[in-house]
């Protein structure tokens, strides 16, 4: 098993490589009536398939399918939040801080994976682009619909409704979050926060160890 695990991702490669070569082939010969009907048609018959047969996606066809990973369980990620002078806190909008597919991987960062230097410097970006960004909300000058995509049903961003509720940002805080889903995978069962990491604005930067 453990040689099979190792050349899972030279086997991966070789896949994508010879579907890769595949593609080149056919636009060459794509003078050929029958070349040009084979690939189309193998093209939708695999799409289809990955979307209809309940079976893991086989190569090239693997992240063609409609449907999502099954997370492990538990799941663990971490998520950063500002805190107001009052103690609030607000999940951070990762628009702040683009791109924003990033912020998780920031906030590990922070936690885990950065020398302290890097760690600090880090939290301290995401607190200026955070205390900035709000500004641009409050002054109507944040992302416009009008040059962006437009948002996700499930997207997260801040509005100034929302700002309102806060008093001035004070502290960047990251939290280490474990998902634990029922056995049908469909709803999550527990949800625990860690503190991880926190800098506030006057430069005091903390990261807990245990998190690691």
């Amino acid at each position: 098993m453990n040689g099979l695990a190792s050349s899972f991702p030279l086997v991966v490669a070789i896949g994508f490589v010879a579907a890769a070569l595949c593609v080149v082939g056919a636009v060459w010969h794509s003078s050929d009536p029958t070349v040009r009907k084979s690939f189309i048609a193998l093209f939708f018959v695999g799409l289809l398939a990955v979307n209809l047969v309940p079976v893991p996606s086989p190569l090239p066809f693997s992240n063609l399918h409609k449907y999502t990973e099954t997370s492990s369980n538990p799941t663990t990620y971490y998520d950063v939040y500002l805190v107001d002078a009052e103690g609030n806190e607000l999940r951070y909008d990762g628009n702040a801080a683009p791109p924003s597919g990033t912020l998780i991987r920031f906030g590990r960062g922070i936690a885990t994976e950065y020398d302290e230097p890097k760690a600090r410097s880090t939290a301290s970006h995401l607190l200026e682009r955070g205390i900035t960004y709000r500004q641009h909300i409050e002054n109507d000058r944040g992302i416009g619909h009008h040059v962006d995509f437009p948002p996700h049903a499930l997207g997260y961003s801040w509005d100034r409704d929302l700002l309102a509720e806060y008093d001035d940002f004070v502290e960047l805080r990251v939290y280490h979050v474990e998902l634990r889903y029922t056995e049908s995978g469909l709803a999550i069962e527990e949800r625990d926060r860690t503190p991880a990491a926190q800098l506030t604005t006057d430069g005091e930067f903390t990261r807990n160890e245990t998190t690691h």
